[in-house]
Protein backbone atom coordinates (compact mmCIF):
# COMPACT_ATOMS: atom_id res chain seq x y z
CA UNK A 1 0.00 0.00 0.00
CA UNK A 2 1.10 3.97 -0.85
CA UNK A 3 -0.50 6.43 0.95
CA UNK A 4 -1.12 8.92 -2.00
CA UNK A 5 -2.41 11.83 0.30
CA UNK A 6 -5.45 13.42 2.12
CA UNK A 7 -9.27 11.71 1.30
CA UNK A 8 -12.06 13.64 0.10
CA UNK A 9 -12.79 14.76 3.82
CA UNK A 10 -13.16 12.85 7.11
CA UNK A 11 -16.18 10.25 8.17
CA UNK A 12 -17.05 10.59 11.73
CA UNK A 13 -14.04 8.21 12.91
CA UNK A 14 -11.55 10.38 11.90
CA UNK A 15 -9.80 11.76 8.45
CA UNK A 16 -9.77 9.69 5.41
CA UNK A 17 -6.45 9.33 3.57
CA UNK A 18 -6.05 8.01 -0.45
CA UNK A 19 -4.08 4.98 -1.04
CA UNK A 20 -3.23 2.91 -3.20
CA UNK A 21 -3.20 -0.89 -2.69
CA UNK A 22 -0.69 -3.74 -3.80
CA UNK A 23 -3.50 -4.63 -6.64
CA UNK A 24 -3.11 -1.03 -8.03
CA UNK A 25 -7.00 -0.04 -6.79
CA UNK A 26 -7.34 3.63 -4.84
CA UNK A 27 -9.34 3.91 -1.99
CA UNK A 28 -9.87 6.06 0.82
CA UNK A 29 -9.40 4.27 4.60
CA UNK A 30 -8.72 5.92 7.70
CA UNK A 31 -5.41 7.48 8.84
CA UNK A 32 -5.57 5.70 12.69
CA UNK A 33 -5.86 2.49 10.89
CA UNK A 34 -2.78 2.38 8.75
CA UNK A 35 0.72 1.85 9.76
CA UNK A 36 3.61 1.27 8.05
CA UNK A 37 5.64 -2.00 8.05
CA UNK A 38 8.83 -0.35 6.09
CA UNK A 39 10.39 2.54 8.11
CA UNK A 40 12.02 4.94 7.54
CA UNK A 41 10.03 5.15 4.21
CA UNK A 42 7.93 7.62 3.18
CA UNK A 43 4.52 5.73 4.20
CA UNK A 44 6.02 6.01 7.79
CA UNK A 45 7.03 9.68 7.66
CA UNK A 46 3.38 10.66 6.46
CA UNK A 47 1.48 8.48 9.14
CA UNK A 48 4.05 9.78 11.44
CA UNK A 49 3.28 13.54 10.59
CA UNK A 50 -0.36 12.61 10.79
CA UNK A 51 -0.31 11.08 14.46
CA UNK A 52 1.66 14.31 15.28
CA UNK A 53 -0.69 16.73 13.94
CA UNK A 54 -3.67 14.72 15.63
CA UNK A 55 -1.48 14.86 18.94
CA UNK A 56 -1.28 18.79 18.86
CA UNK A 57 -5.18 18.92 18.52
CA UNK A 58 -5.90 18.85 15.15
CA UNK A 59 -7.30 21.38 12.93
CA UNK A 60 -9.81 24.15 14.88
CA UNK A 61 -13.49 23.31 14.35
CA UNK A 62 -16.00 26.01 14.24
CA UNK A 63 -19.21 26.37 16.06
CA UNK A 64 -21.18 24.03 14.36
CA UNK A 65 -18.01 20.98 14.70
CA UNK A 66 -16.74 21.77 11.18
CA UNK A 67 -12.92 22.44 10.27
Amino acid sequence: MTVLGTGDGSDDDGMLLRVRLADGDEQEALADQLYAIETPGVNATVLDDYRAFVAEGGLPLDNDGEW
